[in-house]
């Protein structure tokens, strides 16, 4: 324990006695400290105070411990591709692909290099002058307050958190957005989607890989944004439509502290996943989705989640032979003319495998639907799918300036000229 965190860890000691409402979680979010060690220092503060607490029996001499100059320079090359790595993080790497990994155990023994603890790390990283990311308080209301911190539900696949952030994740100027969805009963990754931007199609295929891995959760919380929630009417949005057909409830959150738990995971993302893409050799976002749900999902749960309370799940499994590309889908309808119809400023008709087009009568409306996977467009009718093909696109003219009433008559006019010229 360096000196400068056990005098932070023993003043929020002191405020949560004094009735803060800090509690030992939120401390050892800031110190790194074990609840064992926070109660241990709590009692040393009852029992012998700051002062004594913070002067050490073994001053000026040498720590037995001390890292050897070997050592450090293992650790200054295995820290060079990771230059914004956490304490915490470079320690799980120092573990896992020095001390643990096969192929370096020639090192290990040449070295002499053996297992460090947090603290240890701390003060390595102290003495080389190396950045943190910053470590930051447990979150506060306007009056000062710490946030309480809801108790997690009893089993998993009660609720599934749900959230989406931007982030430069490769450090090459394009920020793509992580659709992420978190367990409430044990903060485990259940599934991850990355896009360009936050959209309906990144959370559909990101509850996708929950639905497949997992199972149906009970519920999923969510903000209230306009791909969870229509703002104009409150009708049920796309998104909304695919999980009410697989049985599970949306839960809208009235903060973003409310879905505390995966509001965390992003923070831990963001901290974590730009030196694991360079660490486990992930090229760019064409390879990042497999990758994440696949290894890097059981790779963080396997460190950060926890057995829920109730060892029942209550994760649905999959109706038998239930397509889910009949789900995962969206759900409008289009009127014909002449066979076609318009959607998103194209012309589209409908044609079935073999090339037979769909003839209906005009103002006959047809169930389009996208798939959210594969964005195929098509129209279902009779029991039948129709693709639907592309014939011609409109213009979409740009802005006009007028000076006076005479020039927008004009342009009125050249307006209808066009609009009969398309009617001809």
């Amino acid at each position: 324990m360096d000196k400068a965190t056990k005098e932070r860890a023993l003043e929020l000691l002191a405020e949560k006695k004094g009735g803060a409402g800090i509690t030992y979680a939120d401390i050892g979010v800031v110190t790194g400290y074990s609840k064992r060690q926070l109660i241990r220092l709590s009692k040393g503060l009852d029992e012998r105070g700051a002062g004594s607490l913070l002067a050490h029996g073994n001053a000026g001499a040498r720590p037995h411990n001390a890292a050897t100059d070997d050592e450090v320079r293992v650790l200054r090359e295995l820290k060079r591709p990771y230059p914004d790595v956490t304490i915490a993080h470079f320690r799980d790497i120092y573990i896992e692909d020095v001390i643990e990994n096969p192929a370096r155990a020639a090192d290990v023994e040449r070295y002499g290099l053996v297992p460090r603890s947090a603290s240890w790390f701390r003060r390595l990283f102290e003495r080389e002058g190396w950045r943190s990311p910053a470590q930051r308080l447990p979150g506060r209301d306007a009056a000062g307050r710490p946030h309480p911190m809801r108790a997690p539900l009893p089993r998993a696949g009660m609720m599934a958190q749900v959230d989406g952030t931007p982030y430069d994740w490769f450090g090459d100027g394009r920020p793509w957005c992580l659709h992420l969805s978190v367990d409430d009963a044990t903060t485990g990754v259940l599934g991850g989607w990355f896009m360009e931007r936050e959209c309906m199609r990144g959370y559909a295929r990101m509850m996708r890989e929950v639905v497949t891995r997992h199972g149906a959760p009970r519920s999923v919380y969510a903000d209230k944004a306009s791909v969870f929630r229509a703002v104009k009417d409150g009708s049920p949005t796309q998104f909304a439509l695919m999980m009410r057909d697989l049985g599970i409830r949306l839960i809208f959150a009235g903060s973003p502290q409310a879905k505390g738990r995966v509001e965390r995971y992003n923070s831990t993302a963001q901290m974590r996943l730009p030196t694991d893409l360079v660490r486990f050799g992930v090229g760019g976002y064409d390879e990042i989705n497999p990758w994440f749900n696949d290894f890097y999902a059981p790779y963080l749960n396997a460190k950060f989640s926890y057995a829920p309370r109730d060892p029942a799940s209550d994760f649905s499994p999959l109706p038998e032979g239930l397509d889910l590309s009949s789900v995962f889908r969206t759900r409008e309808s289009r009127v014909a003319r002449g066979c076609s119809i318009s959607y998103g400023r194209v012309t589209y008709v409908m044609a079935d495998a073999d090339g037979e087009l769909l003839e209906v009568p005009d103002g006959t409306r047809l169930d389009v639907h996208v798939d959210a996977i594969t964005e195929e467009m098509y129209v279902e009718r009779s029991g039948r799918r129709w693709a639907c093909v592309p014939v011609a696109g409109r213009e979409v003219p740009g802005p006009s300036a007028v000076r006076d009433r005479r020039d927008l008559q004009d342009l009125l006019s050249d307006m209808q000229g066009d609009g009969a010229a398309r009617e001809r």
